[in-house]
Order: structure tokens, then C-alpha cells, then sequence
């Protein structure tokens, strides 16, 4: 081999370099575990023991809570290191950004996809019309997006408005908001290009602030990933341990406003007015219908008559209570559950002129008032009359006066937002406050108002808090919010996962067994197959493992199980190369060959299969990147790079260790006796057993295609949309039980299964998939909690069960895809695999030079890709674990694609040579003759990959249980359709031509 001085050198520098990034991830793991053990002793100490027995809280809540508490501290110890110096210099946070990314499914955490509400924005700049044929082409634009990948809102919008009215004149509708850049004469081509424009640069600022906002969330590793074809921004934070939390920090659109407002005297007449009117058109029935849930609770009392009697005489009053003091802004208090019954008769006041729009708006308070709660054994939350003095309806200022926020504290200790203004904000500041001494100020933020204090004198300087009971993650996620700057368009989240971090060390733990299991069986399977060359393999398999995981943390690819997954398969991958080598240098010394001499010959000859084989697949891992997302992707990602790292590890890693044991005459040896002439003497008349085969296949395919027909898939979430719960109980269950109790609680029968073990459960539910908000997701963890509580042998509270935070029972995986979401997943992976066949069959084609190969490498992969489609709707409900097709199917279908092709170009590259070498031997003899030499690396590359893949079926876990049943099909089915088909479909229509193929 020439260049070994090169090549020595390079490997060298490669391995120091990926040593230095892999430093960075021991260095935090110290860090951290010196932090978990500090933090593990607080919990136990007897100071929170005592707050546990004050509490009296025992069992699995006392469990939970200590372990709340040790989470709490551990991440106060580190974030009090984040500036510590830990390693040559670097800070551990620095640290923390170049060490190895794990992803949610081995840490926990949160993965939420935004959708940048466009047509909110398109809206505004047609300032709001109630012009039918707009409004007409808004509603058929949505409804055209949820079906549409590859085309933006405006252009979705123009073509809607056209069908509708074909003449129409867009420039009308967006001048007001655009004149600066909009004529009334320019033709509706200039009017989409500008508005586009106006999207596109929405899209890329609420991105920027997103990056902001998540930037100084507290994070290690955070990922936000735009998506600007389909118009949303993907944000991925492992570790978040609060969902509710991570939800108000991505949607809050930081609306900050000072608006003036009325004292309660003032507009007390008003609301008297209000509910003489309501009780005058049959006020009780009024209120029933707005706020039936009250009076399903006045029916508890024991003077009901005299408590409906009082609806009826005072509707509104029943539910907001007035205040009695003049000198106040807030008007009145009410019930969080009634504020919405109190805000429809409202409504009323606005709609009969009993309020003017144009100079009051009415807003509720952020939070509920503590003390007026506890006075009234219930939580109430304060109403505001807003003064509007502006003739346009703006405030007196918006938060563009703002030039920087930070959490501070109050002289009594509380938590406030410390706000510094621009110096024109300073002005209007200063001159706003002076004119209005003894008024009150509103600071209202995204329509709630958080706290109205009394202006006591001019304020100058342009310093401004916030007040308002804020815990400090709230004050610090409100000056986060405030100083990254409003959203310019909402950003909607259209999908989520939300993985406990419990079940990611549970991953961990799997996923690293499968690994070790995995790389033990490939290193007996080449040992025994290889002797002292097998030994050499296991080395250069640890070199490329090393050299994987480094070039992984240098690039920042997050790990995730299908990531281990892709590592375990590229071992795999790269056996498959130095089978390739030895089985042709066994050949070269049953030829009589030196030892040198066959060493020399079999890389030599080895080279264009391998080559070709690893290109294969690293394109089917190219399509993945391109048309994955998330886990699928970090899968894509790790074949891809371990493919080029099998590469230099199986060509030259190999040959530098044989060649050194060669040069210092040590022994050297490729087989034992009873491998040596393993299949040698193999004279299988494949292609005259071709019609057989067909049969064979055939029947195979016209079974997967009934069966896919007549029972149809089993789609995951992924592909229809819905929310799914992994629930685990402390004892086993029935699923038959757990689905009859969810029967009853649901409008539609939820799908549950039992996933892994016999005390977990997957719950599927497509109830209210439409609907979005805090507020919907705690309906349904509180029907789920209903439906299945009883299944505890303790008791658990509902905050226990739906906390992913650290509790090892209840929700510990949450995961929502909305329908929109569901129809791109389902195009893009339909696409991926149509497109996988189409790089094939292109590369196949030029690579051989002839596209009767492209024809027979196609068609061995359409019946790998419909037998395991087949076995997927055979065996669904039959099989004790999931068999979904979702990403992680298609990922896997993809896969195959690649390993499979990379064993029928083997044996192409070996009929392109026996073509060179005997050009009048008959293609029948050539075809079959490549297939026998062959068999032997068919055999051994088919077995390692599929026992390296069994031990990860067996301990990689449930997540991926379904995606490791597909590729151990997969191995099975092209093992034989690379043998039987692809040679067989090119000997087919090869024969009729009356020219030799050329190669």
C-alpha cells in the first residue's frame, strides 16, 4: 500500500482530534455527577425530611417530591457552575455545548413544531377586511394548506381568491396597511411578490426571536431548525423537565402595553347598566347558558331557591363581585371558572352600546388575586376597565419603547421585571407619567394585565418594573420574552413530544446493552469465521466506533436511540467491507498466492465492490436527511457518517495492522480449517432456478398485498394525526381492562396497547386533535387520569400522574401530531421511498452501464419493500410490541433499501469482472458463477448484521422494537431477493437481446 505515511499520519491526527471533542463529554460528566451526588444528599438530609413530615406527604407523593427537590438542587449547583473554568480554560457551559447531544428519547425533554401563523399576518396587512370574496379565499387557503407541503400561504391565497372571483384587484386590499410599497395601480404579480416579501421576513424574524428566547431559557444543547417550505420552525430542548413552562416562552407574543385606566367609580355605573339589562331579557336563563357550571354547583346549597332567585335579579353580579372601594381600577372579581360565563355577558354590554369600544376595553388580571382567594375559598382573579385616549385605539406606548428586561427584586424580597427603555420611550415616559399623577397606569401583556399601579410623580430615567407574584422562572421566561421582542406572526404549535426523563435513562441503559451485546456477537462471529484476520476487524471496528462518536459530538449530532440503532448497523456495515477483503483474499491463496502477494490482490479487487456497496447506501442516507426530521434524521446522520468512517477503518486501518504484522513476520491467517472452505465448492444454478423463484416471490408478494388490502396498516400518529400517552402503572394490567374504562370517558374509543412490559400501556386518542392549548391538554390527561387511576395499587395524585418531571409512574411519554403535520409526514415519506428508487436505479444504471442492472436491482427492492409491508399487516395485533407504520417504518424500509442493494452490487460488481475476465463464457454462466463466489460474503455479511440486530430487537427497548423488526425482515427478504431476483430480472431481459451486455 502506498502513502502508509500519509495514511498514518492522518489517522492519527483524526483520532487525537476526535479524542479532544469526545474530552469535553467526560468533563461534563464529572461535573454532573459530583452535582447528583451533592444534590442526592440534600434530598435525604433531615431538613427535607422535616418538610416532608410538616407536609405530611408519604408513599409514592413523598418519592416524587424528594425527588422534585434533587432535580431542583442539582440544577441550582449547576447553574451556579455554568461559569466555573473546569477544562483548559472552557467554562463547564462552554463544555456542556461541545460534549455529545443526547436526545429526548435518552434524556427527556421536549420537541415541539411551530407553525408561523402567516395568514394572521396576511390579515393585518389587509387591516382586517370583512370583504366576503377575502375572507371566503382565507378560509379555502387553510384548507388548502392542510394538504399542501411545497407551497407558502400567499401563494395558496392568490390562487384561492382567482378561483373565486377571476378579475380581482389585490392592490385595494393591502394599500392601506403598504402604501410605502404598494401602489392602488400595481397588478396583483407586484402585490404577491410584496406580500410574500412581508411573510417571508415575519417567518425570519419570529425565528430570530425564538433563537433568542431559547437561547436564555437555561437549555444545554437547545436545536431550533427552520423549515421555510412549509413555513414552520422545529425546536427540540432535551432535559426540559416543564412543558407548560416551554410552551409560554415559545407562543407568548410579548404584546407589552401601558394604557390608562378608569377607576372603579367611574365605570361602576356602567356595569349596574349591564345587569339590569341582562336580568330584563331573562337573566338566569342568560347565565346559564354562558356559565352552566356554576349553577350545577348552586344546586349544592342549601338555599337554592333563594340562590337562583339572586341569579335572576343580578346575572352579572352573581359571578362578579363588585368592588366597594371608589379609588381602585379594578372593577370587580370573579372565579377563574367563571370568567368566561362573566366575559360573555360582557360581550352583551359592547354588542347593546352599554359600552363604547372606543374608549374602554376590559381586561382580566394575569393572575389570581391571593388574599381576595382566600377570603373567598376560591381562586379570583381581578377585572380591569382600560381607558382607550387615543383616537387609532393604540396605548400610550407597546413594547417597542423597551430596549432591555431582567428578573430583579422588590425591597420585600418579591420577584419583579426590571424594564429600561429606549431613549424615546424614556420621553414619552416621563411626559405620560407627569400628566397623569394620581391615575392609574395598566401594564398589560399579551391582553392580561399584571399589575396597575398609582402614578405617585413624574418618572424619568426610563426604568419601569413589572410586578405581579411572578415565581422567579416566570419573572426571568417574562424578561426573556420581553427583551428578545414580540412575535411578528403567532407561532402555533402544530406537534410535540414531551419524554420524561426516566424513560430516557431507561433508553440509556438498553440501548447501551444492545451496543455491548451487538459488538461481542460480531467480535465471536469474526473471530470464528476469520481467525487472527477476524481479530484485526474487532480493531479496526473499536477505531471506527471511536472515530463515529467523535466526528458525531465535532459536528453536534444529537444521539438518539435510532441513533445507537444507526452505529450498531454501521458495525455491521463495516464487517461487511472486511468479509469483502478476506473472502478475496482467501480466493487469491487458494490460487497459490503468497501471502503478500493475495493480501495485495484481495484489497485490490475488493475495492470497487465496497466502494459501490457504501455509495448505495450512503445515498439512501442522503434521501433520509432530506426527507426526515427529528430522530429519523439523527439516524440518517450516523449511517451516513459511519459509512465514510467503515470506509477508511475497513481499506485502511485493516491494511496498515496486516500489512505491520506481515512486515514484522508474524503469522497471519484468514480462516480455520472448518471456515476455510466455507461455500467454496458452491455451484447453485440460481438463474436456472429462476422461474421457481418468481413463483416463490410472487406468491410472497400476492400474500403482503392481500393482506395489506384486507387489514389494512396500522398508521401511527405520525401519518393521521392524534395525541398518544405511554402510561405506566405499579402493578400489571389488562389492556382490555384500561380500554373499557377509557371507553367511558372518551367520545371516541381511544386505541390502547401494551407497550413493553405488562405494566405499561399506549394510549391513542384522536379526541379534540383540532384544538390546541393547556387547557385542552389537561382535559384530556384529567379524562385519562379518570379512566385509569384505579389501575394503581397506590393511590397516585393526578399532579403525579401527569408530571413528567421525575415520576416513574403515570405519563412518562407524550406525544401530539396535528393533522396538517400528519399529511407531510405521510408525503414526505411516500416520497422518500419512491425517491429512493429512483436513486437507485439512476446509480445502478450509470455505474454498470447498462440500465437492465438499474431494471433488476429495482425490482429486488420493490419486493423487499412490499414482503416487509406485508409482514407489517399480517402480523399487527399478533406480535407482543408495536407495529406501527410511521417515520421509524419508512426509515427502516429506506434502510433496507440500502443494505440490500449494497449486497446485489457485490455480486453485479462480481459479473461485471467475470465478463472482463471470460468475455465468452454465456451470461447464464457468468451470472451464476458470480453468485457462488459470492454466497460466502453473502452469508457471513447477512449473519453479522443480522445477529448485531437481534441483540438490539432484545435489549434496545420498546421504542424501537418496531423499527428493529422491520430491518431483521428486511435482512431476511433481501438476503434472498439479492441471491434469487436482481441477477435472475437481468438475465431476463438481457437474453433477448442478441448483443452481449455491456459492462
Amino acid at each position: 500500500m502506498q502513502n502508509k505515511g500519509l495514511i498514518r499520519f492522518l489517522a492519527w491526527a483524526f483520532a487525537l482530534a476526535c479524542l479532544w471533542q469526545l474530552s469535553f463529554t467526560l468533563v461534563t460528566s464529572s461535573v454532573e455527577r459530583k452535582a447528583k451526588a451533592q444534590a442526592k444528599t440534600y434530598a435525604a438530609s433531615e431538613e427535607v425530611n422535616q418538610m416532608l413530615a410538616d407536609r405530611q406527604v408519604s408513599g409514592i407523593a413523598a418519592q416524587n417530591l424528594r425527588d422534585s427537590i434533587q432535580n431542583a438542587k442539582e440544577d441550582e449547583i449547576l447553574a451556579g457552575r455554568a461559569g466555573d473554568k473546569v477544562y483548559f480554560g472552557y467554562t463547564y457551559r462552554q463544555c456542556q455545548e461541545r460534549e455529545i447531544g443526547l436526545g429526548l428519547d435518552l434524556k427527556g425533554g421536549m420537541n415541539v413544531m411551530l407553525e408561523v401563523s402567516t395568514v394572521d399576518v396576511v390579515r393585518a396587512l389587509a387591516d382586517h377586511t370583512e370583504d366576503p370574496v377575502f375572507n371566503q379565499a382565507i378560509d379555502k387557503a387553510l384548507a388548502a394548506q392542510k394538504t399542501t407541503t411545497n407551497r407558502d400561504f400567499v401563494t395558496l391565497f392568490y390562487d384561492a381568491i382567482t378561483s373565486i372571483k377571476a378579475d380581482v384587484k389585490l392592490a385595494p386590499y393591502f394599500h392601506g396597511q403598504m402604501r410605502d410599497k404598494i401602489k392602488l395601480t400595481d397588478d396583483n404579480s407586484a402585490v404577491v411578490a410584496a406580500l410574500r416579501a412581508e411573510t417571508t421576513d415575519a417567518y425570519e424574524r419570529t425565528y430570530q426571536v425564538l433563537s433568542q428566547r431559547i437561547d436564555k431559557f437555561g437549555v444545554a444543547q437547545p436545536s431550533i431548525q427552520k423549515l421555510s417550505a412549509s413555513e414552520r420552525i422545529l425546536v427540540e430542548l432535551p432535559g426540559v423537565k416543564d412543558p407548560t413552562r416551554v410552551r409560554k416562552l415559545l407562543q407568548g407574543t410579548a404584546q407589552l402595553e401601558f394604557w390608562l385606566t378608569y377607576m372603579n367609580d367611574e365605570f361602576q355605573p356602567n356595569l349596574i347598566d349591564l345587569d339590569r339589562y341582562i336580568a330584563s331579557i331573562g337573566g338566569a336563563a342568560e347565565v346559564k347558558e354562558a356559565a352552566e357550571d356554576t349553577l350545577s354547583q348552586l344546586d349544592k346549597l342549601s338555599n337554592v331557591e333563594q340562590q337562583r332567585d339572586n341569579v335572576s335579579a343580578n346575572p352579572l353580579f352573581s359571578l362578579l363581585q363588585p368592588m366597594q372601594y371608589a379609588k381602585t381600577p379594578v372593577v370587580g372579581y370573579a372565579k377563574v371558572s367563571d370568567t368566561a360565563a362573566v366575559a360573555a355577558m360582557l360581550r352583551k354590554g359592547f354588542d347593546h352600546k352599554i359600552f363604547d369600544s372606543r374608549t374602554v376595553k376590559l381586561l382580566w388580571d394575569a393572575k389570581a388575586d391571593a388574599q381576595v382567594s382566600k377570603q373567598a375559598g376560591a381562586d379570583m382573579v381581578a377585572l380591569y376597565a382600560i381607558k382607550i385616549t387615543t383616537r387609532d385605539g393604540s396605548p400610550l406606548l407597546d413594547g417597542s419603547c423597551i430596549s432591555d428586561a431582567r428578573q430583579d427584586f422588590t425591597p420585600e424580597g418579591d420577584n419583579e421585571i426590571s424594564m429600561t427603555m429606549t431613549s424615546e420611550g424614556a420621553r414619552d415616559w416621563r411626559r405620560i407619567t407627569g400628566e397623569n399623577i394620581g391615575n392609574c397606569v395598566a401594564i398589560v401583556l399579551d391582553d392580561y394585565v399584571y399589575s396597575a399601579p398609582t402614578v405617585q410623580s413624574e418618572i424619568a430615567g426610563g426604568r419601569s418594573q413589572i410586578t405581579g407574584n411572578f415565581s422567579l422562572e416566570e419573572a426571568k421566561d417574562l424578561a426573556n420574552i420581553l427583551k428578545s421582542g414580540k412575535l411578528p406572526a403567532p407561532a402555533n404549535i402544530a406537534s410535540e413530544a414531551v419524554v420524561g426523563p426516566s424513560l430516557g435513562q431507561e433508553s440509556i441503559r438498553k440501548g447501551l446493552w444492545s451496543f455491548i451485546l451487538a459488538f461481542v456477537v460480531v467480535l465471536i462471529y469474526m473471530v470464528i469465521f476469520y481467525n487472527r484476520a477476524g481479530w484485526v476487524s474487532v480493531a479496526a471496528l473499536l477505531v471506527n466506533v471511536f472515530l463515529l462518536v467523535g466526528v458525531l459530538a465535532s459536528i453536534g449530532t444529537v444521539l438518539t436511540l435510532p441513533g445507537i440503532a444507526g452505529i450498531v448497523l454501521t458495525m455491521a456495515m463495516a464487517v461487511d467491507g472486511n468479509v469483502i477483503i478476506y473472502e478475496r483474499i482467501k480466493e487469491e491463496l487458494r490460487n497459490g498466492a503468497t501471502m503478500a502477494n493475495a493480501v495485495q490482490q484481495g484489497f485490490k479487487n475488493a475495492y470497487s465492490a465496497i466502494i459501490d456497496g457504501q455509495v448505495t447506501t450512503f445515498l439512501l442516507g442522503v434521501v433520509l436527511i432530506i426527507f426526515g426530521s427529528g430522530a429519523v434524521q439523527g439516524f440518517a446522520v450516523t449511517l451516513c457518517v459511519g459509512i465514510v468512517t467503515s470506509l477508511f477503518t475497513s481499506i485502511f486501518i485493516t491494511r496498515l495492522i496486516i500489512d505491520s504484522r506481515l512486515n514484522h513476520k508474524r503469522k497471519m491467517s484468514f480462516s480455520f480449517p472448518f471456515s476455510e472452505n466455507f461455500l467454496r465448492n458452491a455451484h447453485v444454478d440460481f438463474i436456472g432456478k429462476r422461474k421457481t423463484f418468481y413463483i416463490i416471490a410472487c406468491v410472497a408478494i400476492l400474500v403482503s398485498v392481500g393482506g395489506w388490502a384486507l387489514l389494512g396498516l396500522n398508521r401511527g400518529i405520525d401519518f393521521t394525526g392524534g395525541r398518544t400517552y405511554v402510561i405506566r402503572f405499579d402493578q400489571d394490567v389488562k389492556v382490555s381492562d384500561v380500554r373499557a374504562s377509557l371507553n367511558d370517558k372518551f367520545d371516541r374509543a381511544p386505541e390502547v396497547k401494551t407497550y413493553g412490559p405488562s405494566n405499561q400501556v399506549k394510549v391513542t386518542t384522536q379526541y379534540l386533535i383540532d384544538q390546541d392549548g393547556d387547557e385542552v391538554k389537561n382535559q384530556i390527561v384529567g379524562l385519562l387520569y379518570d379512566g385509569t387511576s384505579q389501575f394503581f395499587k397506590t393511590p397516585i395524585s393526578l399532579h403525579d400522574f401527569s408530571s413528567t418531571d421525575t415520576n416513574p409512574l403515570g405519563i412518562i411519554q407524550a406525544d401530539q401530531v396535528g393533522g396538517t403535520i400528519a399529511h407531510d409526514n405521510l408525503m414526505r415519506s411516500i416520497w422518500a421511498v419512491i425517491g429512493g428508487l429512483i436513486v437507485m436505479f439512476v446509480y445502478i444504471g450509470i455505474r454498470f452501464r447498462s440500465w437492465r442492472f438499474g431494471i433488476g436491482s429495482v425490482a429486488a427492492l420493490a419486493h423487499d419493500t412490499l414482503l416487509i409491508i406485508g409482514v407489517f399487516a399480517l402480523l399487527k395485533g399478533i406480535l407482543p410490541f408495536n407495529l406501527d407504520v410511521d417515520q421509524y417504518f419508512i426509515t427502516a424500509v429506506l434502510t433496507i433499501i440500502g443494505y440490500s442493494i449494497n449486497a446485489t452490487v457485490v455480486i453485479f460488481d462480481r459479473v461485471r469482472e467475470n465478463k472482463t475476465l471470460y468475455p465468452k463464457r454465456d451470461l447464464k454462466s457468468q451470472m451464476n458463477d458470480a453468485i457462488n463466489a459470492t454466497l460466502a460474503r453473502t452469508v457471513n455479511t447477512s449473519g453479522t448484521t443480522f445477529v448485531t440486530l437481534f441483540a438490539m430487537f432484545c435489549l434496545g427497548g420498546e421504542v424501537i422494537r418496531g423499527f428493529v423488526f422491520a430491518l431483521l425482515t428486511g435482512i431476511v427478504v433481501g438476503f434472498f431477493s439479492s441471491l434469487c431476483i436482481a441477477c435472475s430480472v437481468v438475465y431476463e431481459v438481457s437474453k433477448k437481446e442478441s448483443a452481449v451486455v455491456k459492462a
